[in-house]
């Protein structure tokens, strides 16, 4: 490759670089207004960073979970089904900060059947309970919604007072952060009384191991689970 074609690829990766930033920029701009919050170049700036966080995570190819997260599920049993990321793109579960806890909630629904899957873990990753549960909900939707109620009581009941709650449901997050888009949502969520600054929106690839929870509670027969040692070894 000449000096003139080595010059051309690097403009075509600035180029490519200055893209993706301002999309990011713009999407960000997007997610302010859509909240309803005081755009603001700080606001922005605090987006971007944490949207550039998530694509930023260690790269690792064609998995679905981090070692982390694989070792964690073959504790419990559960052996999730590998699925292919597209375009060899791999986002995965960071631990959360020091002192701090993170909760993690999926909802599941299939054949007029819900269930719920919670995985609290601490700032070294590991992982303090893991819940499923079957759920008396009507949708999808109402599965998330209840998934993200019951960790507060799980919260609770570990005494638990830092925490992040992750999820992956953008329905179950704007009726916690009091959007009325979808007012059956809003008032299903208002019943828990959720305080929303410590909950977050997080790619599905991030949130696999709450969904392998969800999925294995539809087979689990309504059983509820919170004790590690007693998690059955038959998920698949």
């Amino acid at each position: 490759m000449n000096g003139e074609s080595l010059r051309s690829q690097a403009g075509l990766n600035a180029l490519g670089t200055l893209a993706l930033a301002i999309n990011h920029i713009w999407r960000a701009r997007c997610l302010a207004k859509f909240e309803d919050q005081t755009i603001s170049g700080a606001l922005v700036i605090r987006m971007v960073e944490k949207d550039l966080r998530l694509l930023n995570m260690s790269y690792r190819p064609k998995r679905t979970l981090t070692k982390q997260q694989a070792v964690q599920l073959e504790r419990f049993g559960i052996v999730p089904r590998q699925v292919w990321p597209k375009g060899g793109t791999w986002l995965g579960w960071s631990k959360p900060s020091l002192g701090h806890y993170k909760i993690n909630t999926d909802g599941a629904f299939k054949d007029g059947l819900a269930a719920i899957g919670i995985i609290i873990r601490n700032d070294k990753g590991d992982v303090v309970l893991a819940h499923w549960d079957r759920v008396n909900v009507e949708s999808s939707d109402q599965a998330e919604v209840e998934a993200l109620g019951t960790r507060i009581a799980l919260g609770q009941e570990l005494g638990l007072t830092s925490w992040v709650i992750e999820t992956d449901s953008s329905v179950a997050f704007g009726a916690f952060r009091g959007k009325r888009t979808n007012l059956k949502m809003y008032y299903w969520a208002k019943r828990f009384g959720f305080n929303n600054e410590h909950l977050e929106l997080v790619r599905r690839e991030v949130n696999r191991t709450a969904d392998c929870l969800a999925k294995h509670g539809l087979r689990s027969s309504g059983l509820r689970v919170t004790e590690i040692a007693n998690i059955p070894r038959d998920a698949n």
